[in-house]
């Protein structure tokens, strides 16, 4: 009968281990995640922090840049994309001019629809009175299909 119990405590711990297991890797890989997304949230601010910075200072180009690395953390953060768009008018007043053939070559298209989104809203930042970037920029961000616009600031 001993032998019996040993051998149905081993078979449950068998049996029971592997879920343990999941368990414990489920919570591992949420905790990454966790510790993943707060280091993005800390680099986004340094970026945003950065782009402000710059574009007082009057380098509009890198401020441009600044703005589009962060908006990669967070594509939906309406704010941001309207300081960007504020950081281009200002820009475009300084006299800056249209992205050149290079930029344009590397900023077309994207793999992913945030790609697509950041590629032409970085185009359209350097010619911001170009209807037809605009355009992509709007077409760009309603394949995102976002259910409503969220403020940060």
């Amino acid at each position: 009968k001993a032998m019996k119990i040993a051998v149905l405590a081993s078979l449950m711990g068998a049996v029971l281990a592997p879920t343990a297991q999941a368990q414990s890797s489920a919570a591992d890989a949420a905790a990454r995640e966790a510790i993943r997304r707060q280091g993005e949230i800390q680099q986004l601010g340094k970026l945003l922090e950065q782009a402000k910075t710059v574009a007082d200072t009057g380098n509009y180009d890198y401020a441009v840049e600044c703005y589009i690395n962060g908006l990669k953390f967070d594509p939906e953060s309406l704010r941001h994309h309207e300081l960007l768009r504020e950081v281009s008018l200002r820009r475009k007043v300084a006299g800056g001019k249209p992205a050149g053939l290079k930029d344009q070559f590397k900023h077309s298209g994207g793999k992913s629809v945030v790609e697509k989104l950041l590629n032409a809203e970085f185009l359209w930042a350097k010619n911001p009175t170009d209807p037809s970037l605009a355009l992509a920029v709007m077409d760009s961000a309603a394949k995102l299909e976002l259910r409503r616009p969220r403020r940060r600031c």
